[in-house]
């Protein structure tokens, strides 16, 4: 039986261990052998924490503040305070500014974007692709800007999907047979796939290996289903068309299409080197589609969409660990292909975040901006009737003694996308700014309920709305507005 004065002696061994550690800890921590032990020391454990902090409400408030508000309080506010009550001010103007599109005086704004919308009255389609990192993943962000746009011009379904997803999305209900295989050309390649060929969302499925197998049996088969979600926003959960890109295989494949599980159609696909763009109409109420696949050699599967007969089409294009610029290195005329076949008129970019700790100062951020500006020239090359926006990085904090606080190049590489943005003569829109600046993550993740997880760098679902309505009204202003925003100072 362990007494009490046992476990007394025992926790106060584990105290006097503790603040014994606290003297041999540095800044920076210590080493043993090969391993950085971080651990608070003596200074950073009873010093006043001067990190500077954000105020939630007033960032979520920000754009409900009236000028009447802000000159009473500081009326009201002693003297002492009047200080502190004006940066606040300050800060808030400087978020409503950064919440704007930004773009240079003599740019064609959304021009593309605006023309496409107002032929969309008299019918037709228009495409916008949202290309980005981890933090648009799931169809974040996008699946509210989606809803909105499709609500006001037409249009319905979730939009282009890859035949294997890397995380679930909330948008549509997706599963596949354990065959295939996901191959991105973005992180490691993997070295069995020895072409470029990927298409503009830089990932491919297949359910066989690239190797091709003479001893394959031709009874191969694999499978592709998707449902609608009842997690979705109301369009996203209807759709009546269906398009495939597929190609790459040198064996005949034999493709089902089964719609609410019954057959649809049956087509004999014939070796093909480049890509195909295959359509199928859906009944107007189509609940599930599945494509069976039978053939020895899979073809390389570019992407499947799910979408309406016409009006807005977004696709939500995530590509985890990616820094944007990859585009370049795909195979230029399968990507160029596959980008035409569509009405593309509105180019979301939204990256940055990947680089950020990587950055060693505001020279490699530039370097970082120069060569992500070559990315864009050659998508525009692609697109000419396209308008373009780069979304900035987010906050993100890294762990400095006991604190969480923003990496320094955060603002470096906000600043340099900026910059290049305008030169090129492109929207940005500031998320740092838009969320409160230096060090606002904290309060993000900390809000109830949280709106960042936990390894503060990530938006909740919460938070991923959160930023997507902002961006909605951000494109709303500059839609209508007379005469366009001007830029906001830096």
């Amino acid at each position: 039986m362990i007494r009490p004065q046992q476990t007394l002696a025992f926790l106060l061994a584990l105290g006097v261990l503790g603040f014994g550690l606290m003297s041999l800890a540095g800044e920076e921590g210590f080493r043993i052998g090969s391993v950085v032990v971080r651990y608070p020391n003596w200074e950073s454990f009873t010093r006043k924490d001067t990190t500077q902090k954000v105020n939630m409400e007033a960032i979520l408030r920000a754009g409900h503040l009236s000028a009447l508000d802000s000159t009473r309080k500081a009326e009201e506010a002693a003297a002492a305070e009047q200080e502190a009550l004006k940066k606040e001010q300050e800060r808030i103007q400087r978020m409503l500014a950064a919440r704007k599109l930004q773009f240079a005086e003599k740019s064609d704004r959304l021009k593309h974007f605006q023309s496409a919308l107002q032929q969309l009255a008299s019918g037709g389609k228009l495409r916008i692709l949202h290309f980005g990192d981890s933090q648009i993943e799931g169809d974040r962000i996008s699946s509210l800007l989606r809803q909105r746009w499709q609500e006001q011009y037409g249009g319905y379904g979730p939009g282009m999907q890859a035949a294997v997803p890397l995380a679930p999305n909330f948008s549509i209900r997706q599963t596949y047979s354990p065959q295939w295989k996901r191959y991105a050309y973005y992180g490691r390649k993997d070295t069995n796939i020895r072409h470029d060929r990927f298409g503009y969302m830089a990932v491919i499925g297949r359910y066989s290996s690239p190797i091709a197998d003479s001893l394959l049996s031709d009874s191969s088969t694999a499978w592709l289903r998707f449902e609608s979600a009842k997690s979705a926003y109301g369009r996203a959960r209807n759709f009546s068309k269906l398009l495939l890109y597929l190609g790459g295989h040198s064996r005949p494949v034999n493709l089902q299409l089964m719609v609410n599980d019954s057959l649809h159609e049956q087509r004999l696909l014939p070796p093909a080197d480049s890509i195909i763009r295959l359509k199928w109409n859906l009944p107007q109420v189509t609940q599930s589609c599945q494509l069976n696949f039978q053939g020895p050699h899979s073809p390389d599967v570019y992407g499947i969409s799910l979408e309406g007969q016409g009006g807005i089409v977004l696709d939500n294009i995530p590509m985890r660990g990616a820094s944007g610029l990859v585009f370049s290195k795909l195979e230029a005329s399968t990507t160029r292909a596959m980008l035409q076949a569509e009405p593309v008129h509105l180019v979301l970019l939204q990256y940055g975040g990947n680089t950020v700790p990587y950055i060693k100062d505001e020279a490699h951020a530039e370097q970082y901006a120069r060569q992500l500006r070559r990315q864009i020239q050659l998508l525009k090359k692609w697109l000419p009737k396209a308008s373009f926006v780069l979304i900035g990085p987010s906050d993100m904090s890294t762990k400095k003694g006991t604190d969480f606080v923003t990496y320094d190049a955060v603002p470096w590489v906000r600043n340099a996308l900026r910059s290049m943005a305008l030169e090129e003569g492109i929207g940005f829109w500031d998320i740092y700014g838009a969320m409160g600046g230096r060090n606002a993550m904290p309060a993000w993740v900390n809000a109830k309920p949280p709106l960042a997880g936990a390894d503060h760098i990530h938006f909740t679902p919460q938070g991923a709305k959160q930023v997507a309505e902002w961006l909605y009204q951000a494109f709303e202003e500059e839609l209508h507005s007379t005469p366009p925003a001007k830029d906001p100072a830096s």
